[in-house]
């Protein structure tokens, strides 16, 4: 087993409600999942992105 999270870049923009698909919007939220990601990896989790 591994200590890992999974993190579905549609469902961060569902909690967001952030459908923006312009380069401002995706810049967002790609930051948005390196926030989420960087918690995770403090947490000694694994990070997997869909």
């Amino acid at each position: 087993m591994f200590n890992a999270v999974w993190l579905n870049a549609d469902k961060v923009r569902e909690m967001a409600n952030d459908w923006d698909f312009s380069d401002e919007g995706r810049t967002r939220q790609s930051m948005r999942m390196k926030s989420f990601a960087d918690f995770e990896k403090n947490l000694k989790l694994l990070v997997l992105k869909k």
